[in-house]
């Protein structure tokens, strides 16, 4: 489908105006309609959304991982400072 029979949220809110101010001269086939076609477009936009959101948590994950796998010489000095001290601390348990 093209992305001009797609609706920006002006013309959704403009849309659901309408039916609001006009449902009482609405015939139950055109409120039927009209309903389904937007019910159906939030769906849309609530889908593009979720990808939205699960690619930028995506590529957050990616560079953090890519991140804390850097090796550096302050890494590699508190590693060491660490393992005289005995390591990493245990976890206690409460």
């Amino acid at each position: 489908m093209s992305n001009k029979y797609t609706l920006n949220n002006d013309e959704m809110n403009a849309v659901t105006d309408f039916m609001d101010a006009n449902m009482d001269t609405m015939d139950e086939l055109t409120k039927n309609a009209l309903r389904k076609l937007i019910n159906g477009e939030s769906h849309r936009q609530a889908g593009i959304a979720a990808l939205i959101y699960e690619s930028a948590m995506q590529e957050a994950s990616e560079a953090g991982r890519a991140l804390g796998s850097v090796k550096t010489a302050r890494k590699a000095l508190s590693s060491a400072e660490n393992g005289k001290k005995g390591g990493r601390p245990k976890k206690v348990v409460q």
